[in-house]
C-alpha cells in the first residue's frame, strides 16, 4: 500500500439554551503527494488546502414547533490532477467551493394535530479546471481555465395525519437548478 502525508483539524460546539439551540464545526486539511508502497512519490497528487464549515441554528417556540436554518460551506484549494501514474501531469490542478443554506419549520397543527415540514433551500457549486501545458503528458493539455458554476434552490412541503393504524403523508417539491 501506500500513503499521503496529511493533517487535519476539527472545532466544533453546539449550545441549547432557552429554545435556541446551535451546533457547529469548522474543519481544515492538506494533504501531500501520494507515496506508492514501493516509495515512488506520485507527483501532483495532494491537496493544498480544504476546509468546510457546517452550521446548525434552531429556536423551538414551543414542544413541537421548531424554526431551523442550516448552512454548509465546503471549499478545496489547488487539488492535484496528476493523471495516470506512468504519466504523471505535474501541474494540472482543480478549485472546488460549494455552499448551501436551508430554512426549515416542523411543527404541528393546533387544531388537526397534523404534523407540518416546510423548507427552502438554496446553494451554489463552483468548479474551475486549469491544465498549463508545463507538463503535458497526454497532449490534451490547453493552458485554458475551465469553470462551471450551478445555482440550485428547492423548496418542500409535507403535511402528516396519523389515522391509528395508519399515517396518511402529502407533500410536494420544486427544484430549480441554473448551470
Amino acid at each position: 500500500g501506500g500513503s499521503f502525508d496529511t493533517a487535519e483539524g476539527t472545532l466544533g460546539g453546539s449550545v441549547l439554551s432557552n429554545g435556541i439551540d446551535f451546533a457547529g464545526s469548522y474543519t481544515y486539511g492538506t494533504r501531500g503527494d501520494y507515496d506508492t508502497g514501493s516509495g515512488e512519490q506520485y507527483q501532483n497528487s495532494g491537496i493544498d488546502s480544504e476546509n468546510g464549515l457546517s452550521a446548525n441554528l434552531g429556536y423551538s417556540f414551543s414542544e413541537a414547533n421548531r424554526l431551523g436554518l442550516v448552512f454548509t460551506r465546503f471549499a478545496v484549494d489547488e487539488a492535484g490532477n496528476p493523471g495516470f501514474l506512468n504519466q504523471n501531469d505535474l501541474d494540472d490542478y482543480s478549485d472546488k467551493e460549494n455552499y448551501s443554506a436551508d430554512l426549515s419549520f416542523e411543527g404541528q397543527c393546533p387544531v388537526t394535530g397534523s404534523d407540518i415540514l416546510a423548507r427552502y433551500f438554496f446553494g451554489q457549486d463552483e468548479n474551475s479546471w486549469m491544465d498549463p501545458i508545463a507538463s503535458d503528458p497526454s497532449g490534451w493539455n490547453d493552458g485554458q481555465l475551465s469553470e462551471n458554476k450551478t445555482d440550485q434552490q428547492g423548496a418542500q412541503f409535507q403535511l402528516s395525519k396519523d389515522l391509528g393504524p395508519a399515517i396518511f403523508t402529502a407533500g410536494f417539491d420544486w427544484l430549480d437548478y441554473e448551470v
